[in-house]
């Protein structure tokens, strides 16, 4: 898996994915990707790619939450 294979994470539509806040103590590495319609976390294995979608996915306007969408 790569960067441009997940391009769909900070591509897709407003509102079909989100980044919820595990861990405040650390910056982008305390963000988990959440799937809103699928109700599911996306998991990226590799530290270093999860890094880099979080950081596309900031860049491009996804929402940054504290809590699960309800």
């Amino acid at each position: 898996m790569n960067l441009k294979d997940l391009r769909d994470l900070w591509e897709s539509p407003k509102g079909k994915y989100a980044l919820i806040r595990v861990d405040e103590s650390i910056d982008d590495g305390g963000l988990v990707i959440y799937d809103i319609a699928g109700r599911s976390v996306f998991l990226v294995d590799d530290d270093d790619l999860h890094d880099q979608v979080v950081r596309r996915m900031r860049e491009a306007g996804v929402s940054v939450m504290d809590d699960l969408p309800s």
